[in-house]
């Protein structure tokens, strides 16, 4: 009951948050709680020319943070690297030093000359935006709370969600707006993705060559008029399919 309701109270901590200070205060809260001391949220993008968009909120030594930009660190960060290949939460001590490259290693040293030892990062994005992730660490998880770790995860999740709400106020945008494709107009999409031509459509899904026009055309429209090579690649973008779908025979 009393870790509900702690997570309960960070939940609202972070939807009443108003500005990215708010999210940090809030972040740096959660994190002492856990039991740990420093957090990094935010996306994968070039720090030396972060994009407007593109989330960035952590409480890591500054010193850190200036030498991971300067040396270019970001590139070969293991934990980076691991996160692009699960969307699961790991430990960094799950790590297998032992495959690194001397550089990887030299970056887990020097961050850990900076209070980074023990971590846990949570892989968080949306489709149609830049990957990013949430970290939580310390110099030891002696201090953890049970149940810490997986409560991080919803933490992250609601804070990266709270974090693009403030962007787009910022900025006066709202939320994009994605078309909602018919089935089968998916699935004709999907063909053209695969190189397929109308006739090819058409054939495929047992219908005249006018109607498999028209389903492409129909999402042409949604899209503003898309050229068809730019069509697929948007609506992957948008995860209205994957590439495996295109790929798949």
């Amino acid at each position: 009951m009393f870790m509900s309701l702690e997570l309960n109270r960070f939940i609202s901590l972070l939807r009443e948050s108003a500005s990215a200070d708010d999210l940090v205060d809030v972040l740096t809260d959660f994190t002492c709680w856990l039991g740990l001391e420093r957090f990094a949220m935010g996306h994968h993008v070039d720090l030396m020319r972060p994009p407007r968009d593109a989330i960035r909120a952590t409480n890591y030594d500054m010193r850190w943070v200036e030498q991971v930009v300067e040396s270019g660190y970001l590139t070969d960060d293991p934990i980076h690297a691991i996160s692009m290949k699960t969307v699961a939460g790991f430990r960094w001590d799950s790590i297998d030093v032992s495959r690194l490259t001397g550089r990887q290693r030299t970056i887990l040293e020097q961050a850990a000359q900076h209070g980074l030892v023990a971590g846990y990062t949570i892989p968080v994005s949306l489709p149609g935006e830049y990957f990013g992730t949430c970290s939580f660490a310390g110099r030891s998880f002696d201090r953890l709370r049970p149940l810490a770790l997986e409560l991080s995860g919803v933490i992250a999740t609601a804070a990266f969600q709270k974090a693009r709400l403030i962007m787009q106020k910022r900025d006066g945008r709202g939320e994009a707006v994605i078309p909602d494709l018919r089935p089968r107009d998916r699935e004709a999409l999907i063909l053209v993705g695969r190189g397929k031509t109308d006739e090819e459509i058409a054939l495929i899904m047992g219908t005249s060559r006018w109607t498999a026009h028209e389903r492409v055309e129909r999402v042409r429209r949604a899209y503003g008029n898309l050229p068809r090579p730019s069509l697929v690649l948007r609506a992957v973008f948008d995860n209205q399919f994957s590439f495996a779908d295109v790929f798949r025979r």
